[in-house]
């Protein structure tokens, strides 16, 4: 191409008023995306990354604009300095293609937004990575909720901000006390049951994500309180009465109905039926029928280990 020292060319200032004219219509058209993408993903309807290609785009649209209105300026004005605020432009112009391949290359960084262990991991090197599949499932175990299913009859003393503790079913000790954090206002259609949250601290990473095991929450205290074995209470389905085969003076065995309160582990509290120091049968009372003579502690003992086998 010939420079003139007189001016440009008319044909030259006409090509940058139609680049500068594809210019700015690519600019709105980006600006109108973005817009657009900022909507949706404010209301959580498309992921970061298609918001990120937008921004990527609209500055790459935006480089466009301002080289092509610079360019037509120059071409105007025929300043001295064309060729050097030319080269800038392209640099301009090359700074923003690079950051759109730099945001492309950031696709392929995987970030966990939260700091935590990794519990799975879905694709290996060498795996295609697909829109919506998992890589990895990473937990933060620093901060466990034990999810319980509480019958609806007992569910009623459960309250928000009550102490709890778990205890996992790989471990013999409790993961430690924790708070009530949830008390679900539904109540499951088949079970009976009402989902109860127990939130506990796992700084020493106790307890394993997914594990079973059980809840305990701490609803009241009742001191002087009558407990047995949960094994010596006949319950009667869906409810906390039943019965309790209690032993007198003589070794004879009686039924006895009785009203159940909380039940802690392997014993259970009675409410009604059970006087403190009362001897109740704690196996085979299923089938033991009402005024049967019984053997209790030692004696009972001794005489199994004394039977022929």
């Amino acid at each position: 191409m010939q420079k003139t020292s007189a001016g440009t060319l008319p044909t030259d200032i006409e090509r940058g008023r139609g680049q500068l004219a594809t210019a700015e219509a690519a600019l709105n058209q980006a600006q109108t995306i973005y817009d657009r993408r900022n909507e949706l993903f404010k209301l959580g309807a498309i992921p970061g990354r298609d918001l990120l290609t937008s921004q990527t785009d609209l500055a790459k649209a935006q480089a466009d604009y301002d080289v092509a209105k610079k360019s037509l300026e120059l071409l105007k004005t025929q300043s001295g300095e064309r060729d050097i605020a030319i080269a800038r432009a392209r640099v301009e112009q090359a700074k923003a293609h690079l950051a759109q391949a730099d945001a492309q290359l950031s696709f392929t960084d995987l970030r966990s937004p939260f700091p935590g262990t990794v519990t799975d991991q879905f694709q290996y090197p060498g795996d295609m990575a697909q829109p919506g599949t998992p890589t990895f499932i990473v937990m933060d175990l620093s901060v466990v909720t034990a999810r319980a299913q509480v019958p609806e009859s007992q569910v009623g003393q459960v309250k928000i901000g009550q102490a709890c503790s778990f205890t996992s079913s790989d471990a013999t000790v409790s993961a430690g006390s924790g708070r009530v954090t949830v008390v679900n206002k539904a109540i499951d259609a088949t079970r009976r049951t009402v989902e109860v949250w127990c939130e506990i601290q796992n700084q020493s990473a106790a307890v394993r994500g997914g594990v079973f095991g059980q809840a305990t929450f701490i609803t009241g205290k009742v001191p002087a309180a009558v407990v047995v074995p949960l094994a010596a209470v006949q319950f009667k389905e869906g409810t906390r009465t039943g019965t309790v085969m209690v032993v007198d003076a003589k070794n004879i065995a009686h039924q006895r109905d009785v009203q159940a309160g909380e039940t802690m582990g392997d014993v259970v509290r009675i409410v009604e039926g059970v006087k403190p120091g009362e001897t109740v049968v704690t196996e085979g009372s299923y089938s033991l029928p009402d005024g049967a003579q019984v053997k209790t502690g030692e004696a009972g003992k001794k005489e199994a280990g004394e039977k022929e086998p």
